[in-house]
């Protein structure tokens, strides 16, 4: 058809001058109720042509009753074809679109307002670049003047394709939904939170429901949302979740309900008084009434995410239990039908596990053989992370406090179950699972025959063990179930250490050290179990150097060091024993195990003084000693720095990384700097050259002098750096005050002095920004609290 000379029958120009299409157009659209889809089909073409200059007299009187049958031919024969929404879009232009935003938003009859809203939702179904065309279209004016005819309430022919179209605008874009929250203003965000709440218009509640969900997106209008409501409020919207009889109308009211719960103590608490207004009557049944999926589901993680870590919640929820209610809970968690479902019964049944043993009793009673099995399969499957946390977190809650139940639960699992159980205790990737996992064993552990029924199935995984218990999440509960596999055992013991060898480079020591600490205190409590503890380490197939550290770690966290003299010597001789039978490097292996002990026992100088290993290994071995939790205080940093400066024939390196060291993890403050600076002052003085008496000397690579002054130079930089942590703003002031007058008065070098107050500037700039940002934290703390 060409375009430029037909249109309904009439030249376009006709139509859009003279008015006199206006009839024919209104004639033609009267008549395709009758006619033929080929007919149809041309008349929307014909329509689509001439739809952008059409609109443009929208406002025209005489002209709207034409322009709002035509977009209602266009409405009905867009909303169930793409091509057609995609032609219209196209042929609309940027012009067409701009009128057809502005009919839209007009005061013209509500009517054109209506289908306008309606043909742009059909336009944006799905199209979420279309969506953002308007939305940047309409800007905030436009977006202000769409609200409120959304809060037209009273006027549903109007209001409901307004809330269709904002809706789909806001989607999931939180900005746009904050925009669109401010743009209410106070009146009008009461008039929506009412209208949510209002049954007389079921359409138009459920739109509302839905754009508020939309705007909680952001917590300050989650925030605003929950005020807004006020405690009358969320009355009229929990007896709307629970008692409307549109399941549409129940299932967004009660999802409302669960995005307004920010987890806070005090929203936790006001809706939880709500719901319990009926004494939780009306919510039990939504959560267990499974013929209504999307309702319970919603009723179900309300109370899940109540009750959670709520003593007093779950007892009165426990007080409104009916046994029909229990056993409803039950099948819902075992039939799996829908997962969301799953998830969060077992959730509330864990929660509800969490209290008396009468109350777990009465869940274990309720639950039929086929039900436990199935809960165990959930807990052992691959299936959804989320679901398999809480079968598991439920059979762990059943666990605690019955031997009897402890015992059931691992005979339901199954070989094939607990096989699973322990390969998910045991994969660090999946942190969550793992973590929960590891407790459950933990439980099943206390009963002596499951305990020994675990280790063989532990066996083959105890590496990947030691790699989830470098994970802090998952290290406390990784290493107590390795010490209680193996405590006392000399052959367990001496099998972990080798799978702990095996995860190398994976696992440092430094990240086991803890580990071992922690072995150490709990074997501390019996001699033979320290033995056993002791003599597995020595037998494992460990390098001599970790073998080594491994000693100090367990020793230092012992009672060794303080027993008798000879009961010391005679543990220390029988690992020197042992470590004497190894096939290769066994006088290695005693050198480390021997220096190992001593320093465990508190003994530093025979690692300071020995002459066998190197210093980088004697640095290794000293910085497990003085990273023990608690060990050098004060007085103790004192000792041990003395130990250090006082050494005979001490090394600069060894003593400045044992400084180093001491610096790092000690408690120590300016005196004692001061006492290091002086000694190693005194030390380059004894040297043949000294940055402190051969002044004039450059501080070059190309003699040997400058060699040795540049080494001394770096060394007592390297102080410098390792005191910077017990640094203040006044002591580097002072410091560079001090450094600026050796330099004057030719006590130092001038290029020394220029690096060290260099670097003391930039610590200092560290240390004052570090204030500020930690000062500026506790005013915003005070201004909240006021």
């Amino acid at each position: 058809m060409n375009s430029n000379t037909i249109a309904f029958g009439l030249p376009t120009s006709t139509v859009l001058e003279q008015h006199l299409s206006y009839s024919i157009l209104l004639e033609k659209i009267h008549k395709s109720e009758k006619s033929n889809p080929e007919e149809q089909a041309d008349l929307y073409q014909d329509l689509m042509a001439v739809l952008p200059n059409l609109l443009i007299t929208a406002s025209t009187p005489g002209q709207q009753n034409g322009v709002i049958k035509a977009l209602h031919f266009l409405n009905h024969h867009t909303a169930t074809s793409q091509t057609n929404k995609a032609k219209l879009w196209e042929n609309l232009g940027v012009s067409g679109r701009a009128a057809l935003f502005a009919a839209a938003t007009s005061a013209g009859p509500q009517a054109l307002v209506a289908i306008s809203h309606d043909l742009l939702f059909q336009l944006i179904i799905n199209t979420r670049d279309k969506a953002d065309e308007i939305w940047v279209s309409l800007g905030h004016t436009r977006c202000a003047a769409l609200m409120t005819t959304a809060l037209t309430i009273e006027e549903a022919e109007l209001a409901i394709p307004t809330l269709l179209l904002l809706n789909h605008l806001i989607g999931l874009s939180s900005a746009r939904g904050n925009e669109l929250w401010a743009a209410l203003g106070e009146t009008g965000q009461q008039k929506l939170v009412t209208a949510a709440t209002a049954l007389s218009s079921p359409k138009i509640a459920l739109l509302t429901l839905s754009l508020l969900a939309k705007f909680t997106t952001t917590p300050h209008v989650r925030n605003e949302i929950w005020l807004t409501f006020g405690e009358t409020g969320r009355a009229n919207l929990v007896n709307t979740a629970v008692t409307s009889e549109l399941p549409k109308i129940a299932k967004y009211s009660l999802t409302l309900l669960n995005l307004l719960n920010d987890k806070s103590t005090a929203t936790r608490d006001a809706l939880w008084t709500t719901l319990m207004l009926d004494e939780g009557a009306a919510i039990l049944i939504a959560a267990t009434n499974l013929d209504q999926p999307e309702e319970a589901n919603e009723a179900l993680k309300l109370l899940a995410t109540l009750t959670f870590d709520s003593p007093a919640k779950t007892e009165t929820l426990w007080a409104q239990l009916r046994e029909a209610d229990i056993l409803a809970l039950i099948n819902a968690a075992a039939t799996q039908t829908r997962p969301d479902i799953t998830l969060n019964t077992l959730f509330l049944l864990g929660n509800l596990a969490q209290t008396s043993e009468v109350e777990k009793n009465i869940l274990w009673v309720s639950m039929g053989s086929t039900e436990r099995a199935a809960i165990a399969s959930i807990a052992t499957a691959n299936g959804q992370s989320s679901i398999k946390i809480s079968a598991i977190n439920l059979l762990t809650s059943l666990c605690i406090g019955s031997d009897d139940r402890t015992t059931a639960i691992w005979a339901i699992l199954g070989e094939e179950g607990c096989t699973s159980l322990v390969a998910s205790a045991t994969t660090p990737e999946a942190k969550n699972v793992t973590k929960a996992a590891l407790v459950l064993i933990s439980k099943l552990q206390n009963q002596p025959l499951i305990s020994m029924a675990i280790w063989p199935l532990l066996q083959p995984r105890l590496t990947q063990l030691w790699v989830a218990a470098q994970d802090p999440s998952l290290a406390e509960n990784a290493n107590a179930l390795l010490f209680t596999q193996t405590n006392g055992n000399i052959a367990k013991i001496k099998q972990v250490l080798n799978a702990l060898n095996a995860a190398v480079p994976v696992i440092s020591v430094r990240n086991t050290i803890a580990t071992f600490w922690a072995w150490a205190l709990s074997a501390n409590r019996r001699e033979q179990d320290i033995n056993a503890l002791l003599s597995g380490i020595v037998q494992a197939n460990s390098s001599p150097q970790r073998m080594g550290q491994i000693i100090t770690a367990v020793v230092s966290g012992t009672t060794i060091g303080g027993v008798q003299p000879e009961q010391r010597q005679a543990i220390r001789e029988r690992l020197l024993n042992l470590s004497a039978t190894r096939p290769t490097l066994a006088i290695q292996y005693q050198q480390h195990v021997a220096l190992g002990f001593d320093l465990g026992c508190c003994n530093s100088a025979a690692v300071l003084e020995n002459q066998e290993i190197t210093t980088l290994e004697k640095l290794n071995l000293l910085e497990i000693f003085y990273i023990y939790p608690g060990f050098l205080t004060q007085k103790e940093t004192e000792t041990q720095l003395a130990s250090v400066l006082f050494t005979p024939n001490i090394s600069p390196d060894l003593m400045l990384g044992a400084i180093g060291l001491i610096f790092n993890h000690g408690q120590l403050g300016e005196p004692q700097f001061r006492a290091v600076c002086s000694c190693l002052v005194g030390k380059f003085e004894k040297e043949k050259y000294s940055i402190f008496s051969d002044l004039e000397t450059d501080l070059t690579f190309a003699s040997p002098a400058g060699q040795a002054l540049a080494k001394q130079r770096q060394q007592y930089l390297a102080l410098y750096q390792n005191f910077q942590p017990h640094m203040t703003p006044e002591f580097i002031k002072n410091e560079i005050t001090q450094i600026n007058q050796q330099v004057k008065e030719s006590s130092m070098p001038r290029q020394l002095g220029q690096v060290i107050t260099g670097q003391l500037q930039q610590f200092y700039e560290a240390v004052v920004t570090h204030e500020e940002v930690y000062a500026k934290g506790i005013d915003s703390k005070l201004e909240r609290k006021i």
